[in-house]
């Protein structure tokens, strides 16, 4: 692995977990849009990808307004027409999993 690419960052989930593959009905590979607050009061988008045992992980334990550390190789893409920046990373390992503060404050609802 090029230790250029790897990065381990602070992000929070800033929309729901997308399942891209499933096997048996357990996420194979899933998604997520988070948001890293740089120190220069910048909000950078990143797009956390997952497969094998990790697509789980993220897409149960990440919803929105979840905070989280990632490990793993960081992409980066620049839109020739339009000079916008696309970050992502492929992860491979997620620590530090914190639910949003309206989740950990509210009763569980029931679905049906």
């Amino acid at each position: 692995m090029n230790p250029m690419n790897h990065i381990k960052i602070s992000l929070r989930s800033a929309d729901e977990p997308r399942i891209l593959k499933t096997d048996s009905g357990t996420a194979t590979f899933a998604s997520v849009f988070a948001i890293h607050n740089a120190a220069r009061n910048e909000a950078i988008p990143i797009t956390v990808k997952a497969s094998g045992e990790l697509a789980p992980v993220l897409a149960d334990a990440l919803p929105k307004g979840t905070a989280f550390v990632v490990e793993g190789r960081l992409s980066f893409y620049k839109h020739p027409d339009t000079n916008r920046e696309l970050y992502s990373i492929r992860a491979e390992n997620f620590s530090e999993i914190t639910p949003p503060k309206s989740q950990t404050s509210q009763p569980a609802i029931a679905h049906e």
